[in-house]
Order: C-alpha cells, then structure tokens, then sequence
C-alpha cells in the first residue's frame, strides 16, 4: 500500500512541479474537497481546479520553485478501500534551496487499481502566502 502512495506521490508532484494541470487534476475525484486553515474549497469542474492550481502553483513559482518533493511521514488504510497519508511537500528552487515546505494530509480512495485524491488538507503551508491564500479562499464556501 504504501509503494502505492509513494508511487502516486512522486508522479504528483512531478506534474505540479511541470505546471501540468490536466494530469494533476486527473489524480483527484471531482468534486473534490481542500481545507485551507479552517475554509472548505469545494472543486467540481476542471475550470474551477485549473483556477485554484494557477493560484497556488503561481505564488509558489513567484517565490522561485523548481521543483516539489514529497515525503510521506505516515499511512493508515481502512476497510473500504480509503487511504489516508500524512505528507511534507518539500518545495525547492532551481539550485536546490528549500522556499519552503507544506504539510498535506490526502484522502485517497482505491478505485480498481488506481489511487484517487478525495480530500485534501493543507496543516500547513509552505511560504507567506497571504496573498495568494486569499485569492483562494474567494472561491471557497
């Protein structure tokens, strides 16, 4: 199970860090959940992840990122099929300087053989981000 996630992960982050926005919203449900502090952003459409990723994937570009890493720090796997992983995205600029990092929670549930992102929640977040959180939160309920 965990190879799965570890897998999935290093896919993910991969495409974020290449700005692939079609790929990455194909690894999530829809809708799909995102807590951001205590505001629920709620994603139904593909227009509406796209706006979210350029939000968040261009503040972090503004700060220099190269490239995002994940480390998973913990896994659970319950009966029906859902997984849930504890995980420090570490985001790096092009020489390999930490801007910072993020602590995820993600929700994935088993769909045959395919992970897919339920939930997601952001326990912490990797760079002042005031600007572009508050652009986010505009779109949450």
């Amino acid at each position: 199970m965990e190879a799965d996630v570890r897998l999935f992960l290093t896919h993910l982050s991969e495409e974020f860090s290449r700005g692939e926005v079609a790929q990455v919203y194909e690894r999530f449900t829809t809708p799909t959940a995102i807590y951001i502090a205590d505001r629920l952003l709620v994603i139904g459409r593909f227009e509406e992840f796209a706006a979210a990723f350029a939000t968040y994937h261009g503040g972090l570009i503004a700060a220099g990122l190269a490239r995002t890493t994940t480390r998973i720090n913990g896994t659970t796997e319950t009966s029906d099929d859902k997984i849930v992983a504890s995980v420090t995205c570490l985001h790096e600029d092009a020489t390999g300087a930490s801007i910072g990092n993020s602590e995820v929670k993600y929700y994935f549930r088993r769909h045959g053989t395919t992970l897919k992102i339920e939930l997601t929640e952001y326990l912490a977040l990797p760079i002042d981000t005031a600007a572009f959180t508050d652009d986010l939160m505009s779109m949450a309920v």
